[in-house]
């Protein structure tokens, strides 16, 4: 990687969440960036959060304009990035045993990393991270991942899963974000001796993630409540599908 690469996170664990800090009521800059990084450019600005008017008991907004969040987007993460600055880790490639205490002296260690990228977003957020911790998307890889991931968060780690996965690893490992879902086209289930409707979903890894170009499937889950679900916009599938789509897997008759 280069500076002006433009990039993507794929892994958010890799960024370092402070740009400074305080030694004998000094601020300092803990990798010492010669870019002059603004007030209120980190991560914690830019979210897309919205609010709701308190409500009193009788559903009346409160005189005083008392709010509630009612959600909150880490919009940061759909950002792409552009590489401003490289700074080599003071401790790059030792071991780090900073997870090992008295109470916990098996904990595992880690490698400092080697580099530490500064950088910047068009909007003007600021993050620092290490180099294992970004993707960089080529035109014709985004196509591909915008195919499987609508979220531009998503596509760096689609990217680093294209082609990697078989029935043999350890499917637990797979990134829960990129799980695909199905819906039972039938919803209904067994509960107790008698059959009743269900919310059923079907998980399942995608093709493109896959070294055999099959779809893996991971198992189901589901919800009795009565009813079932509205399944209009929702890809469905019934038990022979299953067994159609998913030819790595057995599926009782």
């Amino acid at each position: 990687m280069k500076v002006n690469d433009k990039v993507y996170v794929k892994n958010w664990g890799n960024v370092y969440s402070n740009f400074y800090k305080w030694v004998d009521g000094e601020r300092i800059s803990i990798f010492d960036w010669k870019t002059k990084i603004p007030n209120y450019s980190d991560v914690t600005f830019f979210h897309e959060r919205k609010w709701t008017p308190k409500l009193t008991l009788k559903g009346e907004p409160y005189k005083n304009g008392d709010t509630v969040l009612v959600s909150d987007i880490p919009a940061y993460k759909n950002y792409e990035y552009t590489l401003i600055e490289c700074h080599t880790h003071p401790k790059g490639g030792e071991i780090s045993t900073d997870f090992r205490t008295k109470g916990n002296p098996s904990a595992k260690v880690y490698y400092y990393p080697k580099y530490v990228w500064l950088a910047k977003s068009d909007n003007g957020c600021y993050i620092q991270i290490t180099e294992e911790g970004l993707s960089t998307l080529t035109t014709e890889e985004q196509k591909k991942v915008a195919n499987l991931e609508s979220e531009k968060r998503l596509q760096a780690l689609a990217k680093d899963n294209l082609g990697k996965w078989c029935m043999n690893d350890d499917l637990k490992l797979f990134p829960k974000e990129l799980i695909k879902i199905l819906y039972d086209k039938d919803q209904r289930t067994l509960f107790g001796s008698s059959m009743t409707k269900a919310i059923i979903k079907h998980r399942y890894i995608a093709k493109e993630y896959t070294i055999n170009g099959n779809d893996l499937y991971m198992g189901w889950e589901q919800n009795f409540n009565g009813v079932g679900c509205d399944l209009i916009g929702k890809e469905t599938i019934d038990w022979n599908g299953l067994k159609r789509r998913f030819i790595e897997s057995k599926f009782a008759n």
